[in-house]
């Protein structure tokens, strides 16, 4: 889904313009990939002073916060940052003056809208038609019709009060009153419109004259907005404001592609009718084996000793682990993580990405893991009550064991009892499948094998029971878009919820120490869906009469739905060949010949502590240094040759360039050939450069995947 952007202004019949609106940078792909694109309007409080200057350093200060936002932090986090970084601004003026602004801003990201509001300025969602204030005013008048519905006030008694319209919170207060924003993402769909305007422009027009200004132009739809509210003419006509997000589709299908999808969908709903194919896997094909094989024990070490373990699951090429960052924290304070995948292989890993916010770590391994990847399923497909596996390895399932236990991964079952949301926003699943200490980045598991969620926490009372938490693999997907990992979600729907669920636990619950949420250390992994069972052939029968045998109508339909894939073979097949010919659907430029070009630029680790390492470079610059929590690449050993936040690596698609950029680190960041490169800017060079931090110990090199 494509976003663009539209705005237009009237100083109506005030004296000066005090409304501003500005937008995020669209071009900025680095930034939009973890921070989509963000529009803001503010509006100067007329009735004091500096409100023109209140409401463009406000806007500034919205826009820059925002802009400087990391790509491991959430998006609503950044927003009310940036809205108390704004506050500050508008309150910043000469000879201690008061001065206020209203504020309205929303980002869009990953098809999913994000507000924050302070003022009685508006953000409107137009669908299919529809039109929806979705920001909440700050304004007195809400306040008394909270009295209305109390029963002490009258409507009549609200409409003629004089100071319904005051403001009851703004930028420029000392302490932000109240603000307005949504605490989850906001679902978009093609075709909708996301408008910000002042108050000058809808107190001038109605709902239906707001609704026909807008078509999938927003900038036309902007100026018809603003243009429409002036010619009324209104008397002291107020300063008029309007920002359009318009969500426009990216292309078009062609007829051939229509085609073939919609053939394709009939045949295979034709095969499943008959039997031939299913719609997934039943509870007698739970793939047990490959889910224990995709989970692996993480074990953390500190001067040779082992400290403690948890659990995660191998996803993408096998090259990449998750788990919960709390599992590995400890890199912090030089320990030193690995993943245990024999006794006599024991593997180094390096975490390239992690959010603590979130609890989530994606790790990368020098050496490829010889076990599946999981696939991954989103939270629309998982309701209430449907059964889960937790699969990982609880500390406490150790003691009095053989230690080839150490190594087997522990199961145990339950269903999803609700979903959560955390106080910092993060969505969560909780359970009663069993979650104990060791658990904690493992595998959560639905009845047809996919990862659902990352086990991550549990209730430790003497008194309560069955009450888990798994971090939702909603918010594991765009960390492992920004780490450039690629993934795959399952495709097959989830069966309904078992009428009469019975949790099932194969392991013994961990001595209860406290009364409060502790990390778990669980599992939170997801394989790929089970594949139907081989039939046997069918030995070669005589035909039966009609009705004589109850599977002759099965028969039937299978030679049914055998022919229609053969027409459908001589379907395409003839298109395919017309197209050969030469007649190519209108608008699609036929495909680009294959150069066996490069697949993905990467950063590949030559000597040191990244020897052999590889980590993309597609999404997102790496940053690399000591402090994890300034950069994503962090050496975890002490060592005074490298700085907190040592140097930038990135590759900048419009040039098809790596580009270095050393961040005044205190030892220098050098070319092979011993050439220093500059603090605080940008050097590019081509595939195949070589690079080192302070020393040739710590050697990389830029290139790409073939």
């Amino acid at each position: 889904m494509k976003i663009a952007p539209g705005n237009a202004q009237h100083q109506g019949k005030r004296k000066e313009q005090q409304d501003s609106l500005g937008f995020s940078d669209f071009a900025d792909t680095r930034f939009v990939r973890h921070g989509g694109v963000m529009a803001a309007l503010t509006d100067g409080m007329g009735g004091m002073a500096h409100g023109k200057q209140s409401s463009h350093t406000a806007l500034q200060g919205m826009l820059e916060s925002y802009m400087s936002k990391r790509p491991d932090e959430a998006i609503i986090d950044a927003l009310y940052k940036a809205i108390i970084c704004a506050n500050g601004r508008a309150s910043s003026v000469p000879d201690g003056a008061f001065a206020g602004t209203t504020m309205a801003a929303c980002v869009i990201h990953s098809s999913s809208l994000y507000w924050i509001c302070a003022g009685d300025s508006r953000i409107y969602l137009l669908r299919n038609g529809a039109l929806t204030q979705i920001n909440t005013d700050h304004t007195y008048e809400n306040e008394l019709m909270k009295e209305f519905g109390a029963g002490d006030m009258t409507k009549e008694e609200i409409y003629n009060n004089p100071g319904r319209f005051a403001l009851t919170s703004y930028l420029g207060l000392p302490e932000l009153k109240a603000i307005d924003r949504n605490v989850r993402p906001y679902p978009l769909s093609e075709g909708d419109s996301v408008i910000l305007c002042s108050d000058g422009l809808y107190n001038s027009l109605t709902t239906p004259e707001i609704k026909e200004s807008i078509t999938q132009d927003p900038q036309a739809s902007a100026e018809r907005l603003v243009q429409k509210a002036i010619s009324k003419q209104r008397p002291n006509q107020d300063n008029t404001s309007a920002a359009v997000l318009s969500c426009q589709r990216t292309g078009k299908m062609s007829f051939l592609s229509k085609f073939i999808k919609k053939l394709t969908s009939l045949i295979i709903a034709a095969l499943m009718f008959s039997g031939i194919i299913t719609s997934g896997a039943s509870g007698d094909t739970l793939p047990v084996k490959r889910m224990k094989d995709s989970t692996v024990r993480i074990i953390d070490f500190y001067n040779g000793k082992l400290i403690g373990s948890g659990s995660g699951f191998v996803i993408g090429d096998g090259y990449y682990v998750v788990t919960n960052w709390h599992v590995v924290e400890c890199i912090e304070k030089g320990c030193e993580p690995k993943v245990a995948v024999g006794f006599d292989d024991v593997r180094d890993v390096k975490v390239v990405r992690h959010s603590e916010t979130k609890d989530i770590a994606i790790l990368n391994l020098s050496r490829r893991l010889d076990k599946p990847s999981v696939e991954l399923m989103l939270s629309d497909k998982v309701e209430d009550a449907h059964t889960v596996y937790a699969i990982g390895f609880p500390g406490a399932a150790d003691y009095g064991m053989d230690k080839a236990t150490f190594l087997e991964p522990k199961i145990s079952r339950g269903i999803i009892s609700a979903k959560v949301t955390t106080p910092e926003r993060v969505r969560m699943y909780q359970t009663d499948a069993t979650i104990n200490p060791g658990n904690s980045g493992g595998p959560m598991f639905n009845d047809k094998g996919y990862v659902i969620g990352i086990n991550s926490l549990k209730i430790v009372k003497k008194d309560v029971q069955g009450i888990g938490w798994a971090i939702q693999v909603d918010e594991l997907v765009p960390e492992l878009r920004m780490a450039g990992v690629e993934y795959s979600e399952g495709a097959i729907e989830v069966s309904p919820p078992e009428q009469t669920p019975q949790p099932e636990q194969t392991e013994t619950p961990a001595p209860i120490q406290s009364p409060t949420p502790t990390p778990a250390l669980s599992p939170a992994n997801k394989t790929p869906a089970p594949t139907p069972a081989n039939k046997t052939p069918l030995a070669p029968q005589r035909a039966a009469a009609p009705n004589a045998n109850p599977d002759n109508k099965t028969n039937y339909m299978m030679v049914s739905a055998v022919g229609i894939g053969a027409i459908a073979i001589v379907i395409i097949s003839l298109l395919l060949m017309k197209r050969r010919k030469g007649v190519v659907p209108v608008n699609t430029p036929p495909a680009p010949a294959m150069q066996g070009s490069p697949q993905r630029p990467l950063l590949i680790g030559i000597s040191g502590e990244y020897a052999g390492a590889k980590i993309p470079l597609l999404t997102e610059q790496v940053v690399i240094g000591r402090d994890p929590r300034k950069s994503n690449l962090v050496f975890t050993r002490s060592s005074d040759m490298i700085s907190a936040m040592h140097c930038k690596v990135g590759y900048d698609i419009p040039t098809k360039s790596f580009y270095i950029e050393d961040c005044g680190s205190k030892n220098g960041t050098f070319l092979r050939s011993g050439q220093r490169l500059p603090e605080n800017k940008k050097y590019y060079v081509g595939a195949g450069s070589d690079f080192y931090l302070s020393d040739h110990i710590n050697m990389f090199e830029l290139g790409f995947e073939r």
